[in-house]
Order: C-alpha cells, then sequence, then structure tokens
C-alpha cells in the first residue's frame, strides 16, 4: 500500500482498511505471486481429492442430503450444493487429512478455506482463472496481517485461527472475486468477524476437520449477505468491543504495523506459505524431518532402538496431546506415533495413516518407547524459530545416541518442496480418485489455470 493511502487509513478501523485493500489493489500482481498461490491451488485441490471420501466429508453429505442441491460441485463426488455447503464440504475434504498449507503469522490454514469458498462463488459468476489466484492472494493478505496484529495471544487462548481469521480473510477473498464495493466488502468482511470461531482442542476429531469447513461457508455466507443488502459495523475487528479485544488482546502498535504492510510488501510473498510434505498437524513436522535425517544418516536397526526422546517449543504440548492414539484421527496429532510411524516406513505419508500401521506392533514398541518434552522458546510469538530447533534423540541398546535437530520445516518458503515432491505428493492425493491421464490433465490445467478465460473449465475439470 502507498505510504500516502496508508497516512490516511490511520484513523480508519482495521476492517475500513483491508475495505480499500481489497476494493483498490490493482489486479496485475507480481508473478511471484501468482506462483505461490498457482502451487498453493494445485496443493488444495490435491488435498480436497485425498479428502473426498473420508469419514468427514461422508458425514457432511449425509447431514446434507435432503436439504436439496444446488450449482456449486463437491470436488472428487457426482454432487452439487448449494454454494455455502459445497464451500463446507470441500474444505473439509482439504483439511481432512491435516496435508494442506499453513502459514507462519496467522498460524492457521489460509488455502483450504480460501480456495473452496472461491470456488464456490466462481460456479455462479464469470470468472477466469486468474480472478481465483488474484483473490486468493487477496485473502491471505488479510489472514496473515491480522495474524500479525493478533497472534499469538490470540491463538494461545485456543482460538482455531483457520476458522477465526480465515472466516474474514476468506470473505474478503470473496468480496474481491465478485468485484464488490467498498461498502459491501466492509459488511462482508465484518460478517465474517461475526461469524468467527470454533477452538484448538478439537484435534483428534472430525469436528476439527470440519472447522475449516465452517470457515469457507461463513465467508460464502458473509459475501452473500452483504450483496445482499445486509449491514454491518466496520469496528468489530479493532474497536472497543472486538475480536482481538475478546479473543486475545488488543494492540494498537501491532495492529498499525500490520495494517502499514498491506500490500506493500504482498505478504504471499513476505511470508509465503508453507505446503506440508507429511499429512500430520505442522507442529509435528521438524520432528518428522529430524528422524528422516537419522535414517539417512544412521540408518538405525528398530530392533535395537531403546528410548526416543523429542523436544518441542511448550505451546506445541497444547495441540500434540495423544502420546498413546486410539485412532487415526489422534494419531495425525501424536509427535511419538508420527516419529515411530516415520522409523518403521523411512517416510511419513498417507500409507501411515491407517489402521495397520497404527497397531503395528514394532509402530507400537516405539511410540511406546518415546518421550515427549516441552521446552521454554525463543520467542512465544512465533510458530517455529530456525534458531530454535525440534530435536530428535534416539538411544539405542548399546548406549548410542543418534540426534538430529531441524530449525526450519520442509515446505517452507525458505526450504520448499522439490519440484519432483510436490508432484509426487499431488499423485498420491488424486490416485484413488483418478486414473493417470485424469491425473495429468488435471495437473497441466492447475499448471496454467492464469491463462484460463473461464473458471468454468477448471470446475469441469474438478466434477
Amino acid at each position: 500500500m502507498a505510504p500516502d493511502l496508508w497516512t490516511s487509513l490511520k484513523t480508519m478501523t482495521a476492517i475500513s482498511s483491508f475495505a480499500h485493500f481489497v476494493c483498490d489493489t490493482p489486479r496485475q500482481l507480481p508473478d511471484k505471486a501468482i506462483a505461490i498461490s498457482r502451487a498453493a491451488l494445485i496443493d488444495t485441490v490435491a488435498c480436497i481429492y485425498a479428502g473426498s471420501d473420508k469419514p468427514v466429508t461422508n458425514a457432511a453429505l449425509r447431514a446434507f442430503s435432503t436439504w436439496g442441491t444446488g450449482e456449486a460441485l463437491v470436488v472428487g463426488r457426482q454432487t452439487k450444493l448449494i454454494p455455502p455447503f459445497a464451500a463446507l464440504v470441500n474444505a473439509a475434504a482439504g483439511h481432512a487429512l491435516d496435508y494442506d498449507d499453513y502459514d507462519g503469522p496467522g498460524n492457521a490454514h489460509p488455502s483450504a478455506v480460501i480456495f473452496p469458498a472461491l470456488l464456490a462463488m466462481a460456479a455462479t459468476r464469470q470468472v477466469s482463472g486468474l480472478d481465483i489466484l488474484d483473490a486468493h492472494i487477496v485473502g491471505v493478505e488479510i489472514l496473515q496481517r491480522l495474524g500479525e496484529a493478533m497472534n499469538m495471544a490470540h491463538y494461545r487462548r485456543g482460538w482455531h485461527t483457520t476458522v477465526t481469521l480465515g472466516s474474514i480473510a476468506a470473505a474478503g477473498a470473496c468480496a474481491r472475486l465478485a468485484n464488490y464495493d467498498f461498502d459491501t466488502t466492509v459488511v462482508a468482511l465484518s460478517l465474517g468477524a461475526s461469524m468467527a470461531s470454533s477452538l484448538t482442542n478439537q484435534g483428534g476429531f472430525t469436528a476439527k476437520q470440519l472447522h475449516a469447513g465452517f470457515a469457507a461457508k461463513n465467508a460464502v455466507m458473509a459475501a452473500s449477505f452483504a450483496h445482499a443488502g445486509i449491514t454491518a459495523s466496520d469496528a468489530v475487528i479493532d474497536g472497543p468491543i472486538s475480536l482481538a479485544k475478546a479473543m486475545g488482546e488488543y494492540d494498537a502498535e501491532k495492529f498499525e504495523a500490520a495494517l502499514s504492510k498491506l500490500g506493500n510488501p504482498l505478504s504471499i510473498i513476505e511470508n509465503g506459505l508453507i505446503q506440508k510434505p507429511y499429512p500430520s498437524c505442522g507442529y509435528t513436522h521438524r520432528l518428522i524431518d529430524a528422524t528422516i535425517e537419522i535414517i539417512e544418516r544412521d540408518s538405525p536397526v528398530l530392533s535395537d532402538i531403546t528410548a526416543v526422546h523429542l523436544s518441542v517449543p511448550d505451546f506445541y504440548l497444547d495441540l500434540l496431546t495423544y502420546p498413546n492414539p486410539q485412532t487415526v484421527l489422534e494419531a495425525m496429532f501424536s509427535a511419538e506415533f508420527n516419529v515411530a510411524a516415520t522409523l518403521y516406513k523411512g517416510n511419513f505419508g498417507l500409507s501411515c495413516l491407517t489402521d495397520s500401521t497404527l497397531n503395528d506392533p514394532t509402530v507400537q514398541r516405539l511410540r511406546a518407547c518415546s518421550t515427549l518434552v516441552g521446552r521454554t522458546p525463543n520467542n512465544r510469538n512465533l510458530t517455529y524459530e530456525a534458531t530454535d530447533p525440534d530435536v530428535v534423540e534416539v538411544t539405542l541398546r548399546n548406549g548410542t545416541k543418534l540426534r538430529s535437530a531441524v530449525g526450519t520445516p520442509t515446505g517452507a518458503p525458505n526450504r520448499p518442496m522439490s519440484d519432483a515432491a510436490r508432484r509426487a505428493k499431488f499423485d498420491e492425493c488424486v490416485q484413488e480418485q483418478l486414473d493417470l491421464d485424469a491425473s495429468e490433465a488435471l495437473w497441466s490445467l492447475l499448471s496454467r489455470i492464469e491463462t484460463e478465460p473461464s473458471a468454468s473449465a477448471v470446475l469441469s475439470h474438478l466434477g
């Protein structure tokens, strides 16, 4: 955002500032931002396919089965629903395996919320492939600047930022896609804030996966209500009675610092998105990386392992609450299981999220001899810090200790997944739904989506 415009916005509320950004930002966005967004779309679509037949998705479809059909597709299914419901189902599917991207400032899952909301909105509008990427970039900006202003106090209160920040951000993205004027955009953002809720202690239950669906549904409904003429306050994020104050702490200086950066630089370039190489809670990923380093460097014999010591920032323990997981859903939030399964299989992929792996005697033994401890982090306001690594220490029967420490997880902007790894993940995610020719066609289409004059071509492939 230009300095002179920011000067004029200093006296405005956060919602008004965001609405100006949504409405006034030129649509010729940098190639780097488009490339990051395109990669995020490919990754999100893959995750939706992988989750399209999971319990949360099937349950959501059963819940809607008597409520009628609509215009918006459910990815990978012969089903169409009204846009808010389609957004909910697709977002829940995209988040079903915790394989979708996340970010640092928001400590949230941006793309699994924003893209399903945009695809649902696109079902009833003439928009291009580039329009979808453009709106996603705008949504990421809102989510991450809100994260900079409100976290980590907001997250530590137990609020699931994927919903609380995601509902607002995706509502702004929907307003951008629909080309709403300033006043309508203000209402969409305000209603997104009014619908923002959900708590972090739903990990291990399908409710947690449904959270992404709540946020996407909220966004489509907020945008639709705004367009229909509902009125709403612009002071509900940072006013005297506000989201920030009620859900953490309101720090005027943090808000001013975050809002002053709107679009300058774009947050998707400054902060990026973290693509996941492993289908599990992101708080386990540095541990998995460290375990893989030990395997590749030392090739430990599993029967010789007598103890596994795991060290993470103490606030990670609020999510990693299943030392002895009984279900696959719990296993995604079990550092002990994730490391044990990685030692057993040499990596951590979708094949680890099965009852057979969960109940394998070797995995159970390795999990049982693992100890997870929390340490005081250098900076509680960061999701992770490269100079404060997570540590895995494997003790062998002869007393040898194999140690690895990882500060930056694979998939982070400064440690990206390779092109080959990204394609392998895509193929892994879609293989149950698409044959090789269909998979290749979808990859090719999504890889050039910004050149597609109509999003309908994308939607028809996804259906």
